[in-house]
């Protein structure tokens, strides 16, 4: 380990490895770390195609069978009266997937969406098929590679051997970072850009003169930033952190991360340039995120949530109002909060500084605007991927802190650490069980609206063409009956659609007001909301 980056009480830190970890079999270190990669992979795997394939996936099928929304969205919304097969041969592989389609149809109509995730996932179904689970598959090699790329940032923030295993192990079982690891999206990905951008950074920094540690941290920190835009939380903190530790006096450090971050500018600008000729269309995109408002309150009970979800999650989210998950997520945030601030107040000013900048800055940047303008920013956890990353990152050095001593504080981490590892196991067993866990958000009661459509004998399904309808509709698709009905009214027709000749039960699926009135209008008819949610309606057509 170089000295030149490092501070002495740095090195003091690192000198916390006890006798037995410095000594330790080197063959049998490297085997509880593949222990733990297995361990991950199994947890990951288990009940991977189980779940249901929600709106956001559905997209990812579309694009990376080589079809694009755009031309699928046209084909669909023609008034036709399809069956279910038909609207799931829209979702299939295939024969050609050109690659320079996929990303005209990301950049015009999906700019907030970098293209490396999708381009992968392309060449991934061609290799493995397009079944849920081959899907899914490309996520959860992705979280696994995660595992090491914890164990290289711990030991790039000075952890010891030990608490940098004991990071690995609490990123394989923490319920958050599995769901996460089992979605058909671009967040495992991303979870492992992100790691590797930060370890990169700190090696160059350390090797301050090596031009190769530079360009490793310029390509890892260009595959975050193709991943999500909202990498940019990451740089932020990078940024931060290195202009602290520099004190912004102009040396090889402070020289080869300007080159570097100027080097990502240059080849990030291209998509920048895409953004802002198709501004309109990640305006839409993302006008949820500051359209829908709940009380302030809300927002800070739901973070709070997502930050214990790392740990454990019992409660539905439809249940978060209820006292018993506010009451337990809220002891949790606070145990938390305490290990925290306990650790980083023996840790060494660089790996003090570093992790206090990946938990705050991403967390203020969606929460101020969130608490000051309205919206749900920060309630969205994927979006504070770094912080979750740091928080274990955080909760590692603790317990590795308490083993290092003797007495009452090891027997503590003891427990800690059981405790961690059984409430995680425990809702990793809940979650395997729940066809719709809380990360499929906009499509959680579609078992529910195909539960009550599937009553019916060969129904009629009706859907107009709203933004998040058609990849809903897709998604419902893959639940109803073979002998049910659909069909997608185009917006031309929503004000004078008549309804076909049906005789079964016909139901409206998330109408817009207008739409839902005018039907009703046309076709001398009544309708009955049967089920609501945040985010969808369903309404059954009655004489």
């Amino acid at each position: 380990m170089s000295r030149g980056f490092y501070s002495s009480d740095t090195l003091r830190f690192c000198a916390l490895e006890t006798p037995l970890s410095i000594h330790v079999n080197p063959n049998r270190q490297a085997a509880l770390l593949v222990v733990l990669l297995l361990f991950g992979a199994a947890l990951r795997c288990y009940g991977l195609d189980e779940k249901i394939i929600w709106h956001d996936e559905v997209a990812t099928r579309v694009l990376s069978g080589g079809a694009t929304l755009a031309a699928q969205m046209k084909s669909l919304y023609s008034a036709q009266v399809l069956t279910v097969a038909q609207v799931l041969q829209f979702q299939q592989v295939q024969q050609a997937s050109p690659v320079l389609a996929l990303l005209t149809d990301l950049a015009q109509h999906d700019p907030q969406h970098p293209p490396l995730y999708y381009v992968l996932a392309n060449g991934w179904v061609q290799l493995w098929g397009d079944s849920v689970f081959a899907l899914r598959g490309l996520s959860v090699f992705f979280g696994v590679l995660g595992l090491p790329a914890l164990y290289w940032l711990m030991r790039e923030l000075a952890a010891t051997r030990r608490g940098a295993t004991l990071a690995v192990l609490l990123l394989c079982v923490s319920p958050l970072m599995i769901l996460y690891s089992q979605e058909a999206r671009e967040y495992a990905l991303w979870a492992l850009t992100l790691l590797l951008s930060s370890a990169a950074l700190l090696r160059a920094l350390r090797l301050s003169g090596s031009r190769s540690a530079w360009l490793l941290y310029v390509c890892c920190t260009l595959l975050a930033v193709y991943t999500s835009l909202s990498t940019a939380s990451l740089i932020l903190v990078q940024v931060a952190y290195v202009l602290v530790v520099t004190r912004v006096q102009w040396s090889y450090r402070l020289s080869g991360f300007f080159v570097s971050m100027c080097t990502v500018g240059l080849l990030f600008l291209p998509w920048v340039v895409n953004l802002l000729l198709n501004f309109e269309a990640f305006r839409a995109s993302m006008a949820w995120s500051s359209v829908i408002v709940i009380p302030r309150t809300a927002v800070v009970r739901i973070l709070s949530l997502n930050f214990s979800r790392n740990v454990f999650d019992f409660w539905p989210e439809v249940q978060q109002d209820q006292w018993p998950p506010i009451a337990a997520c809220t002891t949790c945030l606070l145990v938390i909060i305490a290990s925290v601030a306990w650790v980083l107040k023996r840790t060494p000013r660089e790996t003090r500084l570093y992790l206090v900048l990946l938990l705050v800055l991403p967390t203020a940047l969606l929460l101020l605007p969130d608490l000051l303008f309205g919206g749900i920013r920060s309630t969205n956890a994927r979006y504070l991927m770094p912080v979750w990353l740091g928080l274990l990152a955080a909760l590692a050095l603790a317990l590795d802190q308490g083993f290092a001593r003797a007495g009452r504080a090891k027997v503590v981490a003891g427990l800690g650490l059981v405790c961690l590892v059984g409430l995680a196991m425990a809702t990793n067993i809940l979650h395997a069980q729940q066809a719709a866990p809380w990360t499929k958000s906009l499509s959680i009661s579609l078992p529910e609206v195909a539960r009550v459509i599937n009553q019916s004998e060969h129904p009629l399904v009706v859907g107009n063409q709203e933004r998040h309808h058609p990849g809903n509709l897709f998604a419902l698709a893959n639940m109803l009956r073979p002998e049910t009905k659909m069909q997608f009214v185009p917006i031309a027709l929503e004000a004078s659609w008549f309804l076909p000749a049906h005789q079964a039960a016909v139901y409206l699926y998330s109408p817009t007001e207008q739409f839902r009135r005018a039907f009703e209008k046309n076709n001398h008819v009544t309708t009955k909301l049967v089920v609501e949610d945040l985010f969808l309606q369903l309404w059954k057509v009655e004489d």
